[in-house]
């Protein structure tokens, strides 16, 4: 991020005052719920913005250093709480849910189902955010959410223009603990003036709703199996990539009816932290899941393939975890095979210089049925720990594909005319941040008005900086930091404006 004194980036769009008629545009998003462990597995950029509902706070005008907003503020029913604080609720012991927080915290943002009329809402505002540094970068945002039983839901919106227009994706669905959600939100909020808004709308059933453990990052997902490019932003100098590989397919019966196939292997995960060179072209890769084998055929199950990004600008598959990330896939499982496959993704031909884990055998097949597929290994990306599940074996009927990312495909029955079930694709994740620019010093004194004004001063950032000059709000002029210094020279500043 080019280093100002002030931002001035501001983005006015039309305000449509009737909430029912405001457009809503659909989101790109990967909301299935793979596998989530309880435990904390960092291995992404850090978060632009970070919320955990862990702080000492009752109600949303408590939350952070200057506090969320509340509408509607009356009736209390409909306002947000930390999950332990029930003053003023209805009932407020009844709808509570445990564990009271995502990936082993304590505290999460509850709304009062419960106790809240059905059909109404209660909203939950952050303060104004500045995520001017990431003017047309992409933004992802996870989050967790738990709803036990009934049809209320929450809506997770964010504005680029301090509410007048929002996007936004419905959360909703039941689930006995934390669901975790990963929201591509798109390259439009890289302005001073973004909100976050929680919407929750009750059902008066017996259960809350709860969210937890939001972050936002700059950066990209990609479960589509398929080679890609990505130019790296102007400014950015270090990105982290996690991937899964693509699973094994299945196997099938080989066109006899004795025995059936055995399960396709599981992905193995990578992640890895890379020094990268702004505007260079970097080739990556998702890996595509094996093809199962195929039903009155003898034609054998594939393998998965590997999913990579090499951070050199090479169009190649990295050989070592300095020059990118790679993950291992699962190979496929075998026809008419009552032997115990070792087909899975592995650490030890996966690169990455955070974390390489196995992925997980496929099953044996059996004289009646298919084997299970492999679970793919468990890794984080975005502060979520994704596993894909492998596809369930099968006695009859069509056999079960792996689950995204890089799950293995389920074997078939001992059907001649069954085939085995797909492996899944792979998933990579790329984060990245701005990093974080000193404040400069005008160090000359006094400035006087007039048509040949020098402005001086000083900055700890590295030659080439660039420094804008402020006066009364608007830009006018630019300058690059040499040596620790830098100077404007010939400015044209009539009295009373201000500079900065």
């Amino acid at each position: 991020c080019y280093h100002e004194f002030q931002f001035s980036v501001f983005l006015i769009l039309t305000v449509e005052k009737n909430y029912n008629m405001r457009k809503f545009f659909t989101l790109l998003f990967f909301v299935t719920v793979l596998f989530v462990v309880q435990n904390k597995i960092f291995g992404q950029a850090a978060p632009i913005f970070s919320e955990n509902f862990e702080s000492n706070w009752t109600s949303p005008n408590t939350l952070g250093s200057t506090g969320w907003t509340s509408n509607p503020t009356t009736p209390e029913d409909q306002v947000w709480h930390r999950e332990d604080y029930t003053t003023g609720w209805t009932n407020g012991a009844s709808g509570a849910y445990t564990p009271a927080g995502a990936n082993a915290t304590a505290h999460s943002a509850r709304f009062h189902s419960y106790g809240a009329a059905n059909g109404t809402t209660g909203e939950m505002t952050s303060p104004t955010l500045d995520f001017s540094c990431y003017a047309g970068q992409n933004i992802l945002m996870s989050i967790y959410y738990r709803n036990a039983s009934g049809s209320d839901n929450v809506r997770v919106e964010m504005s680029s223009n301090g509410g007048g227009s929002w996007l936004g994706l419905t959360l909703s669905g039941t689930n006995s603990g934390w669901t975790a959600s990963l929201i591509n939100f798109g390259n439009t909020f890289g302005t001073n003036n973004v909100l976050i808004r929680l919407r929750g709308t009750s059902d008066w059933g017996l259960t809350d709703m709860g969210i937890d453990e939001i972050n936002v990052y700059a950066g990209f997902y990609s479960t589509t199996a398929g080679s890609y490019t990505w130019s790296v932003p102007a400014g950015i100098t270090a990105i982290n990539v996690a991937a899964f590989g693509g699973g094994g397919g299945g196997g099938s019966s080989n066109n006899t009816n004795t025995n059936g196939g055995s399960g396709g292997g599981g992905a193995a995960y990578a992640n890895g932290n890379h020094t990268v060179v702004p505007s260079t072209l970097l080739y990556y890769r998702v890996g595509a899941g094996g093809n199962g084998g195929p039903a009155s055929s003898t034609t054998a199950p594939t393998n998965g393939l590997p999913t990579w990004l090499n951070a050199t600008g090479v169009n190649a598959a990295p050989a070592t975890n300095v020059i990118g990330t790679l993950a291992d896939f699962g190979k496929a499982g075998a026809n008419n095979s009552t032997a115990t496959p070792t087909n899975r993704g592995t650490a030890a031909a996966s690169f990455g210089n955070i974390a390489t884990t196995n992925g997980n055998n496929g099953a044996a097949g059996t004289a009646n049925g298919g084997g299970n597929g492999g679970n793919s290994a468990a890794g984080a990306a975005g502060n979520i720990t994704w596993q894909g599940t492998g596809g369930a074996g099968v006695n009859s009927g069509v056999s079960n594909p792996g689950v995204i990312p890089g799950g293995g495909g389920g074997g078939s029955n001992d059907n001649a005319n069954s085939a085995g079930g797909a492996g899944a694709a792979g998933f990579i994740v790329v984060t990245y941040s701005f990093p974080k620019l000193a404040t400069p010093t005008i160090t000359t004194s006094p400035i006087c008005s007039g048509n040949s004004v020098t402005v001086s001063g000083t900055s700890t950032e590295p030659n080439g900086t660039t420094i804008t000059l402020y006066g009364n709000g608007l830009p006018i002029g630019t300058t690059t930091v040499t040596g620790g210094n830098w100077t404007f020279t010939g400015l044209s500043i009539a009295g009373g404006v201000v500079l900065t």
